[in-house]
């Protein structure tokens, strides 16, 4: 190992300690650090693994699987007698074998068995992690995770898009693993840029013991996590992680980079990325489909569609349906008026939980008993989240023409209605005037 100023993190053993000793203190100075107890096991195993590997691969001293297979059995029997630690289960017994499954066999002829279990098995196994680029020509990504589906007995995928071209590859397989007693097939998605296609939710949504979940709020939250995970049982789990969302162009022939991440050999990878989707899919931002159905998701997508082209001011966006716990700050809030008389409230929430639809809520209820007793003002500092509130208030007030923009290069109109204004904290800190009248709210504002 030829040592070279830059930065290091390994274990310092004799012939690396006899060229630190040969640097100039004058010229180089080295660095070390304490070995932290709860990553010493990693990295020593790491250390002995690479010993053994170079070992073991000497073909001067092993020219056969047997012989090696003794030397290890060699090992456990001198850790054994010098440790007395029982290894007597750890032994291996079979020569020149990996066990590669269990199969249930009910039904089938031993051919159609042998048939069933080279069909499933990923070529990239299930002890080492690859990387698909695009160019893998023997390998290709949607064969591997056609594989994969089959094999598993939960997954979980997390996507920006999903279109009918890329899920019609893995129908089949997603129809025989959803039908399977046990399995539960999750799947987060968003409308964001209009790129996912309802006939793809459609299919999803047609499979048993399948739930989804959608991001609508994409102004805000923009989804571009694109992850496969497969649980096993067995303890052999495996994950994409990378680049491609489900299209055909980025499954097949497109240039994306894919790392395959094994349970065996990058277990914290695996357990991140299951702990990161349980956070998404318990997250408020994401809905479940069947609350406002493909209906809403439709209507979302031709939103976005919208947006793109820049029509969205005037534009109804997808409805909302009242969340659970917005319902229940909802009757808190008409207790503190109704019954305590306080009409001065604050609501504190968490991000994601909807404060903004609790407002719109709020405030179509007021405003449907006393139809022009209460005005709006909603400020905010930035124009991206005074615009996506006024969107909320279109939608759940169901009137496109519902409010008036103030910020950036929006301005009300002379004629506007300015009993309902989205406006930024500098331009309400400035007062501008609008046709010689200074415009103060005389009602309900909301922050």
């Amino acid at each position: 190992m030829e040592l070279n100023p830059g930065v290091y993190e390994t274990l310092i053993y004799k012939a690396l300690q006899e060229k630190l000793s040969k640097l100039d203190p004058a010229t180089y100075k080295i660095g070390k650090g304490a070995i932290d107890l709860a990553e010493s096991p990693k990295l020593l195993s790491n250390y002995l693994s690479k010993i053994l590997n170079r070992i073991l691969s000497d073909d001067e001293y092993f020219d056969s699987l047997k012989e090696q297979i003794n030397f290890v059995n060699m090992l456990f029997n001198f850790i054994e007698k010098e440790w007395k630690w029982d290894l007597d289960d750890d032994y291996l017994t079979q020569q020149d074998q990996l066990l590669t499954g269990i199969i249930n066999r009910v039904g089938f002829t031993d051919a159609q068995v042998l048939s069933l279990q080279t069909a499933l098995r990923p070529l990239s196994g299930y002890n080492v992690s690859n990387l698909f680029t695009g160019s893998n020509s023997d390998i290709s990504i949607d064969n591997e995770i056609e594989r994969d589906i089959q094999t598993a007995d939960r997954i979980s995928w997390i996507v920006s898009f999903i279109r009918y071209s890329g899920i019609i590859i893995f129908e089949d397989a997603l129809r025989k693993f959803t039908s399977k007693p046990g399995a539960h097939l999750r799947v987060i998605t968003t409308t964001y840029m209009a790129a996912s296609e309802p006939k793809a939710i459609e299919l999803l949504s047609s499979l048993p013991n399948t739930d989804i979940r959608i991001s609508y709020n994409t102004s805000i939250e923009r989804l571009h996590a694109k992850s496969y995970i497969f649980e096993r049982n067995s303890g052999f789990s495996t994950a994409y992680i990378g680049s491609s969302n489900i299209s055909k162009s980025a499954l097949t022939k497109g240039l994306e980079w894919n790392i395959r991440v094994t349970n065996q050999e990058n277990h914290h990878i695996i357990q991140k990325a299951l702990a990161t989707f349980e956070t998404y899919w318990n997250n408020t931002d994401f809905e479940d489909i069947k609350i406002g159905g493909i209906q809403k998701f439709k209507e979302s997508i031709a939103y976005e569609r919208q947006k793109k082209k820049g029509e969205v001011l005037n534009v109804i966006g997808p409805k909302f349906n009242i969340q659970p716990h917005q319902k229940r700050i909802l009757s808190e809030l008409n207790v503190a008026r109704e019954i305590h008389h306080s009409n001065r409230n604050l609501i504190v929430a968490a991000t994601g939980t909807g404060k903004t639809a609790i407002a719109a809520f709020d405030y179509k209820r007021l405003s449907e008993k006393h139809p022009t007793k209460y005005n709006l003002l909603f400020v905010a500092h930035r124009e991206e989240i005074l615009k996506q509130a006024s969107q909320t208030f279109k939608s759940i007030m169901e009137d496109a023409n519902f409010g008036e923009l103030w910020v950036g290069n929006h301005a009300p109109s002379v004629e506007g209605n300015l009993n309902h204004l989205f406006i930024s904290v500098q331009n309400s800190i400035r007062r501008k005037t609008i046709s010689k009248k200074i415009y103060r709210p005389t009602s309900t504002t909301i922050l």
